[in-house]
């Protein structure tokens, strides 16, 4: 297990925060496949942000409950254990962002002075490896419906310290996009770690999530996902007809290779003595 390094330059002391980047690249000797590499690198960790994504305290989908509260306990041990490194928390509860409206980590969000969101780039998406045609993605009859009222209670949030940004103001589309670049830019933040639900929607395509940053400029070497905190919206009915788990790793994978890299939760959490 890795451990926080302390960087001294004259009078000024940072966290190196130790983390193996997981990525994805194809062969160069002419052969087609995929090559996974792991490096090492020391982030900063006061200039690092987890970004919780969607971990609501229902689904409409019964068996994406269960699973937020089965990554809920780990996740929630992550987060303290990331926040003693000096790691921001950012919470990013999609459609609940009222039920927090006094909480002094959605009112720290709002007082920030506003940011310039630099110029968006087109990007090219290649096709998710996940078809979610079947029930979108729903491994059981569930119907859709509006289930989630908050985030899971599980998820300890520190009113002093973390933040949390909307997905879901009236008439501002952007709201999670620009509120996260806020605090990017409060902060100086350089490094992004997602975790939560679901991999093949809300963290790719939320307006903060991974496709919306790397349209903003964020460098792909900076962006992550916490593979063992992740989730997935799939069904084995659908293609490429493989169990539930094999689908998470098939996206992991699949931002592994065009988007960022994966981080493990163990770089993040500190050995108890």
């Amino acid at each position: 297990m890795q451990h926080l390094l302390l960087i001294v330059t004259g009078a000024a002391v940072a966290a190196a925060l130790p983390v193996t980047l997981r990525s994805q690249s194809p062969s160069t000797v002419g052969r087609e496949e995929w090559i996974t590499t792991n490096r090492v690198v020391e982030w900063e960790a006061t200039k690092t942000a987890i970004i919780v994504v969607d971990m609501w305290d229902k689904h409409w989908c019964t068996t994406a409950t269960t699973r937020v509260a089965e990554l809920a306990t780990p996740m929630n041990a992550t987060l303290e254990s990331a926040r003693k490194l000096g790691v921001q928390v950012v919470f990013a509860p999609s459609d609940v962002t009222s039920f927090y409206a006094s909480e002094p980590a959605r009112l720290r969000t709002v007082a920030l002075p506003r940011a310039e969101l630099p110029p968006r780039k087109n990007l090219t998406i290649p096709p998710f490896p996940l078809s979610t045609a079947t029930n979108y993605g729903c491994d059981v009859p569930d119907k859709p419906y509006a289930a989630w009222k908050r985030q899971i209670a599980t998820l300890a949030i520190d009113s002093d310290r973390d933040f949390i940004i909307a997905a879901d103001l009236p008439g501002d589309a952007d709201a999670g996009e620009r509120e996260l670049h806020d605090i990017a830019a409060h902060l100086g933040l350089e490094n992004l770690i997602y975790m939560g639900v679901h991999e093949n929607m809300c963290i790719m395509e939320r307006p903060f999530a991974i496709e919306r940053v790397s349209s903003l400029g964020w460098p792909r070497a900076k962006i992550a996902v916490a593979r063992e905190l992740v989730d997935a919206m799939y069904t084995p009915l659908d293609a490429p007809y493989v169990p539930h788990a094999t689908g998470v790793e098939l996206q992991t994978g699949y931002i592994e290779r065009f988007w960022g890299n994966s981080v493990s939760m163990y770089d993040l959490l500190v050995p108890e003595y």
